[in-house]
């Protein structure tokens, strides 16, 4: 007999070890199924790593409502609640199948053979809502269990949503639902030091109109209908305060549901460096001329003969300042891109031979918007921001988030005589309309290669907007990219920025006006609580209860007789309603613009005129009546 050599003897064992390493990995695979199917074991592991994320989140971060600056709900934390059966506990199969089935608009023979399959645990149905929940619980059945977690709801959907952002798993991953978690975790970190007890109901009220946001919104879709566009987006600030007021863009993306849109949808395009056309350029360049030198400048003046390096030294000094080139200061986080155009960056397609000096041939739309604010308003202080307050519920404790993350350095504004000649500069390049706006405007022709070679061409088209509303006004920016058609067609539409836009300025600078004067009258919006349902359901119900609520008579059909009340109860009166108000003055309700009794079906707009009660005299009431 020959003899083996060890080599042999050693690969026959390996072989052996391996096909029982096979074995046991493919009885483990069947046990695994065979359990998947019985329990459902690795979709209930799902739910616990879920739960168990959420709740390890929720000791330290606890989610409130976020509010625009009316107090009307933008982002809500709801109860999710799913239904699930443990069929060993059921008394009869048929009779639960059928109750639950009924109940939560079932199909009864499906719902049967799915508690015959043998399955120990069975999820019947998710995101049930508060009636359906009731139901369940009256009917008292054994075996048939609740799982509850929490869902993020955004009741206005795709309003605002690059400013909201959206939120994940309790996280906050864009938006304001970013910068809520540190926030949270900042003035958490401040209580246990001060040492306060931790509360929950942290609540945010932002500096969004949700009024004037739905004008934006439609300004935005009007540009869409009227010209062939690929990107179009429009930001509202506040010129003084930096206070953001509005914020849409297309293409969009409802934050209820981000997981449907593609990362261009979602993707904020103000934080996109784009180039600038020459018009803005050039602005920016001779408003470094007047703009003064920190501390001595002895430097010529605008007008003198003086070296080209004083020039550039402003520039550079302005530049600097206006932070064109930095990374945006906002309170609203975006994710940075790190290509667009898988990789392809956008080139100029004509190179202009004007001298710019140091003003870069790119910018952020959003740093572009509060760079033009800042040189016309004069004021270096203060960035772009969202959130305004804070409100703890619990305490009653309100704290204003205005002043808390400004700019440490020295505050940097101009002299009323460089302010009065960069508004005389930007004046006399822009068009004035008969709202009180002015419009700059201007665009430049660029190109993206694409993967086969061929250039795509663009236009990149920025729109500058003034807008007066007393002693809060308003600027806009409006970006546009479009595609470039060449030599225009004879029934191409073209795109009027300007007329689109100041056919609501007057709309959006009484509401901003009015804001202004009642901020201090609003009071929260309360909304029934509820669970969580498909978002289609909830707008089936909030228009139900909309209804019932008209035919209740909550909301008047005619002008209520305010003359006598105080401003917080007439607003309050007149809740829902979608007509602008106007005020005058201040006290209780003296006169009314229409009269009580008057049908609101048409009115478009009421006037309030208020003085207080120790002004009032039997004369000037018996004036007023004659009137």
């Amino acid at each position: 007999m020959a003899k083996r050599s060890r080599l042999r003897v050693q690969n026959e064992k390996r072989g052996r070890r391996i096909l029982i390493y096979l074995s046991l990995l493919g009885l483990i695979a069947v046990i695994c199924f065979q359990l998947e199917r019985q329990y459902q074991g690795l979709q209930h592991l799902q739910r616990l790593f879920s739960t168990a994320k959420k709740t390890l989140s929720q000791k330290s971060l606890v989610r409130g409502t976020i509010y625009d600056r009316n107090l009307k709900q933008f982002a809500v934390t709801m109860e999710r609640v799913a239904v699930f059966v443990r069929t060993r506990e059921i008394d009869s199969i048929t009779d639960t199948a059928i109750a639950l089935a009924s109940t939560l608009s079932l199909d009864s023979n499906r719902l049967i053979d799915k508690m015959e399959s043998g399955a120990l645990r069975l999820w019947v149905a998710e995101d049930i809502s508060q009636e359906q929940e009731d139901a369940v619980k009256q009917l008292n059945l054994s075996g048939v269990y609740f799982q509850k977690d929490e869902k993020r709801y955004y009741p206005h959907g795709n309003q605002a949503a690059h400013l909201i952002g959206f939120v994940e798993d309790g996280i906050g991953l864009s938006g304001v639902e970013f910068h809520y978690d540190r926030l949270l975790a900042t003035r958490k970190r401040l209580q246990q030091e001060e040492q306060k007890p931790l509360t929950i109901g942290q609540d945010l009220v932002l500096t969004i109109d949700l009024k004037i946001q739905a004008i934006v919104e439609g300004l935005v879709k009007k540009i869409v209908s009227t010209t062939d566009v690929v990107k179009v987006a429009a930001y509202l600030l506040e010129s003084e305060s930096g206070q953001l007021i509005a914020g849409a863009q297309y293409p969009g993306f409802d934050p209820n549901s981000f997981t449907r849109y593609n990362r261009k949808a979602i993707e904020n395009m103000f934080f996109d460096q784009l180039f600038m056309p020459d018009d803005f350029r050039l602005f920016l360049r001779d408003s470094a001329s007047f703009w003064p030198r920190a501390g001595n400048d002895n430097s010529a003046a605008f007008w003198s003969l003086a070296p080209a390096e004083t020039g550039l030294g402003k520039q550079l000094y302005l530049w600097e300042n206006l932070q064109l080139g930095g990374d945006s200061k906002t309170d609203f986080f975006t994710e940075k891109k790190t290509s667009v155009n898988g990789g392809y960056e956008q080139v100029r397609v004509k190179q202009d031979s004007t001298s710019f000096g140091l003003i870069p041939e790119k910018a952020t739309p959003i740093n572009l918007l509060t760079a033009f604010s800042v040189l016309l308003n004069g004021q270096f202080d203060s960035s772009p921001f969202v959130v305004k307050k804070v409100l703890d519920l619990k305490t009653g404790e309100e704290v204003s988030l205005v002043d808390v993350e400004k700019d440490s350095t020295e505050p940097k504004t101009s002299d009323s005589t460089s302010l009065a000649l960069v508004k005389g500069l930007f004046q006399s390049q822009a068009t004035f309309k008969d709202s009180g706006s002015y419009y700059f405007r201007d665009n430049i022709l660029v190109a993206t290669p694409t993967a086969g070679g061929v250039q795509q061409f663009m236009v990149n088209d920025l729109t500058f907007v003034t807008i007066p509303a007393g002693e809060r006004d308003l600027n806009m920016l409006l970006v546009v990219e479009r595609t470039s058609k060449g030599v225009a067609r004879r029934n191409q539409k073209k795109l009027d920025v300007e007329n689109i836009v100041d056919a609501k300025v007057q709309r959006i600078s009484i509401l901003q006006q009015v804001a202004g004067s009642v901020e201090d009258v609003f009071e929260i919006e309360v909304v029934d609580d509820g669970n969580y349902q498909d978002r289609q359901d909830l707008q089936k119900v909030r228009s139900k209860a909309k209804k019932n609520a008209g035919a209740r008579g909550e909301l008047p059909i005619e002008m209520p007789d305010l003359v006598g009340r105080s401003l917080r109860k007439s607003l309050r009166q007149l809740q829902g309603q979608t007509f602008t108000i106007s005020i005058e003055g201040t006290g209780r309700v003296v006169r009314q613009h229409p009269l009580a009794g008057t049908s609101l079906k048409n009115v478009t707009s009421c006037r309030l005129i208020l003085e207080k009660q120790e002004n009032i005299s039997p004369e000037k009431i018996a004036k007023d009546l004659r009137k």
